[in-house]
């Protein structure tokens, strides 16, 4: 059924289905999950408008966020963390600076920014994490006024592009905040 599957998913790597003792890991499952599943979900609108010019980057993207949950599933919880963040920053970075300023990817530094504060205990690990999410954000804005896209993309597609990442971005912040009140009440 669908919920045993979501539960699978939610519950990848965990030995006991302890939700508060990893919500950490259930957190990052869940994401995973529905980020993959947006983008995989909007490829379609995006080849019917574009063509399939920049479904390649998607498809790496996709399989780049998935391979969290096979660590998480090989129970490389920490690891995991650390990629994700480092993964996300370096796509968000990466993309942003290949196609240019316009398509609105700099904005997934907001989630990023918050993803520490969720997934890490130690204090030291989310402060440092944050102020390299912040910088890179600083200095990705920075960057589009002085260095020149290296893949060109048309105004129109970078418009699709931009409605397409502040979707997946609105709907990654509101499942953050809406995880962390739900956990909380409990």
């Amino acid at each position: 059924s669908l919920k045993t599957f979501w539960d699978n998913i939610t519950f990848l790597g965990l030995a006991e289905r302890d939700e508060f003792k990893h919500k950490e890991v259930v957190l990052m499952n869940k994401l995973i999950f529905i980020s993959a599943l947006l983008m995989t979900g909007l490829i379609p609108l995006e080849v019917l408008i574009n063509g399939w010019e920049l479904v390649w980057m998607e498809a790496i993207v996709i399989l780049l966020c998935l391979s969290v949950l096979i660590f998480n599933y090989l129970k490389w919880f920490t690891f995991a963390k650390f990629y994700f963040f480092v993964v996300a920053s370096s796509i968000i970075f990466g993309l942003g600076l290949a196609i240019g300023k316009g398509t609105g990817n700099d904005l997934f530094f907001i989630p990023t920014f918050i993803f520490p504060a969720m997934l890490f205990n130690d204090r030291r690990i989310i402060l440092t994490l944050c102020i390299i999410a912040f910088g890179l954000f600083m200095l990705l804005n920075y960057l589009h006024n002085i260095v020149d896209p290296v893949i060109y993309v048309k105004p129109e597609i970078k418009n699709t592009i931009r409605f397409i990442f502040y979707t997946i971005c609105f709907t990654v912040v509101f499942f953050e905040i809406y995880y962390f009140k739900s956990i909380n009440y409990r």
